[in-house]
């Protein structure tokens, strides 16, 4: 009997995952330089980043912030490094989610932001542009089948549900009921920041059912790679800066469900990025 087909990394069927339009590519190239500038800048350097943001951060904003960038930097690393189809189909939905939900959260609450500053309105321009490029190529796409037509198996399929469940969950109480859900967090959040903070576990439930039905292992790798940098990212950050100023109660029963949560989200991570490589193998 024939062994059934391997899924490839990056498949050279260019029908089944074909390459990706040039326009596509220069948005992403463009998302990744400020990526990597502005989550680089809030994690390693948050004086300076501080000092030339749009609203006052605090230090564990900044941190998360830097966190969050640098994580949404490794999927868009993924797709210039491929090009093709597979894992642009994970990635632009979850890119939609975060640019439209962050640009109504920042329309929504002028008063958080210095008006009077250039680097605002670069802000909101930029965030206009990214969710209209979205936009516009989810329509484009949007009939596109799956680089792949296997299906996950079974196990994967409850686990990516359960996450998207959990995942879209918790954003969807950050957006609609922040007093209640923004008790969870290790340290203060206002109503914008609760808002703000939504759409990126909002884009991770999204990225989630996206796969539970098929996927490569290219997209098993992008979201398992994105999920344990955001994790570990976000614990190492927390740690470094709490060293200094000593806000967190690590044994309040919030921050252990919010650090167990973020160690489960990483574990699963890197759980997808295992069954990538046996994928592979």
């Amino acid at each position: 009997m024939q062994a059934p087909p391997k899924t490839s990394v990056i498949s050279t069927d260019k029908f089944t995952n074909p390459s990706l339009p040039a326009q596509f590519m220069v948005m992403i190239i463009i998302s990744w330089v400020l990526l990597l500038f502005v989550g680089g800048s809030l994690f390693f350097f948050p004086g300076f980043a501080r000092s030339h943001w749009m609203w006052a951060l605090t230090p564990f904003n900044t941190n998360f912030l830097g966190a969050v960038y640098l994580s949404a930097w490794v999927p868009l690393t993924v797709v210039l490094w491929v090009r093709r189809w597979a894992p642009a189909r994970l990635i632009l939905p979850m890119l939609w989610v975060v640019t439209t939900f962050i640009l109504i959260a920042s329309f929504s609450h002028p008063e958080q932001f210095a008006l009077n500053r250039r680097v605002t309105g670069i802000w909101y321009w930029l965030y206009l542009v990214d969710c209209l490029g979205a936009t516009y190529y989810l329509g484009k796409f949007h009939s596109r089948p799956p680089a792949s037509s296997s299906r996950v198996g079974k196990q994967w399929a409850l686990v990516l549900r359960a996450q998207g469940f959990a995942l879209g969950g918790f954003g969807v109480g950050l957006l609609g009921i922040p007093a209640l859900f923004g008790q969870f967090w290790p340290w203060p959040l206002d109503l914008f920041h609760c808002q703000l903070y939504s759409s990126i576990f909002i884009a991770g439930a999204v990225g989630s059912w996206v796969l539970q039905r098929a996927a490569t292992s290219v997209e098993l790798l992008t979201m398992g790679l994105t999920q344990l940098t955001f994790s570990l990212l976000v614990l190492i950050g927390m740690t470094v800066v709490d060293a200094s100023v000593h806000k967190i109660q690590w044994l309040q029963a919030g921050t252990i469900v919010w650090l167990g949560s973020f160690v489960v989200l990483g574990f699963i991570g890197m759980m997808m990025i295992r069954q990538s490589c046996k994928a592979d193998a």
